[in-house]
């Protein structure tokens, strides 16, 4: 298993920092065959209607950025500060705008 830091500062992420009303911790890991890598800090996320556009958002930085031929296996697993599931984003189903 790999252990790294997943980009932050990606569009819709405030890191370290609370948004106004009801934002909540999630983490955003993306898991696959024998690999994963693991968002070890969290992003804040002021809606729940945010988080599967912030999970397209991490699966195209881990795509665009590693060297693996094929995410066609690959998950983004968004869970929160106690660990349980709050989606679960296969690659194949990643929304690419513009």
């Amino acid at each position: 298993m790999i252990r790294v830091t997943l980009p932050n500062g990606l569009d819709g992420c405030k890191v370290g920092a609370k948004w106004a009303g009801m934002a909540r911790l999630r983490r955003f890991h993306c898991i696959g065959i024998g690999n994963a890598e693991l968002d070890l800090e969290g992003c804040w996320m002021p809606r729940r209607a945010a988080i599967r556009a912030h999970a397209d958002r991490v699966a195209l930085a881990l795509m665009t950025g590693g060297d693996r031929p094929d995410w066609s296996e690959w998950f983004v697993d968004v869970r929160d500060l106690k660990g349980r599931r709050v989606l679960l984003h296969a690659s194949t189903e990643v929304h690419v705008v513009g």
